[in-house]
């Protein structure tokens, strides 16, 4: 059933194999059953992952990008300003510009300590920073926080993290609630907001989550 729901979501028929088995046992281990929670947790998981595609965040940012991304890399100290010396210095430079942006944050050390790229977004949900590898490992009885690769290299474990990630953060009570907007807020942001269709990514989550709740 997972597998027709992602193909039917647009998912690629061999990662549609590939990923049935490890979410469905994921999903069972943490309560994701029934088609709110499933519909809601599925759609998180494609938008997050490019349908599957991307395990890894992509941080391959041209000097522009960084600059419409991130204020530090800009001239006028906002965002969608022209590019400054640190954001050309850093451009297309995946591993650099996850070690600069992540520094000192969630866990991780400074610039220099390497924590920013090896604790990019990874997995289907993108789990991010030492702090939520180190918690969800431990959760799981995995050691993530000195394997990180595991994350993005083996389906099993991208399942389970990103199930778990979504349980301790209580969201299957808000998807019982059938409110899809607090749902990808609190995955997206962090937190519930008031505006509705605020979280990244917004539409593309909606349209994976009506194809999906219109087969339950």
């Amino acid at each position: 059933m997972i597998a027709k729901q992602l193909r039917a979501a647009g998912v690629r028929a061999d990662l549609c194999a590939t990923w049935d088995e490890p979410l469905r046992a994921a999903m069972t281990e943490f309560l994701i059953l029934g088609s709110l929670r499933e519909s809601m947790f599925l759609a998180t998981l494609i938008h997050e992952s490019a349908r599957f595609t991307a395990l890894e965040e992509n941080l391959n940012y041209s000097a522009a990008g960084l600059a419409n991304t991130w204020a530090r890399f800009s001239l006028t100290g906002q965002r969608g300003g022209p590019p400054n010396a640190l954001a050309h210095q850093l451009a297309r430079n995946p591993r650099a510009i996850a070690n600069e942006v992540y520094a000192n944050r969630m866990g991780n050390g400074a610039r220099e300590s390497g924590d920013g790229w090896a604790f990019r977004g990874s997995g289907p949900g993108q789990l991010t920073g030492r702090n939520n590898f180190r918690a969800i490992g431990k959760r799981l009885g995995i050691d993530l926080e000195n394997e990180p690769d595991q994350v993005r290299d083996v389906a099993t474990v991208g399942a389970l993290a990103a199930a778990c990630h979504w349980y301790d953060a209580g969201l299957n009570n808000l998807a019982d609630r059938g409110d899809f907007d607090k749902v990808s807020d609190v995955w997206n942001i962090g937190r519930p907001t008031e505006r509705i269709g605020d979280s990244i990514g917004w539409a593309d989550r909606l349209a994976a989550y009506s194809v999906l709740s219109g087969m339950a």
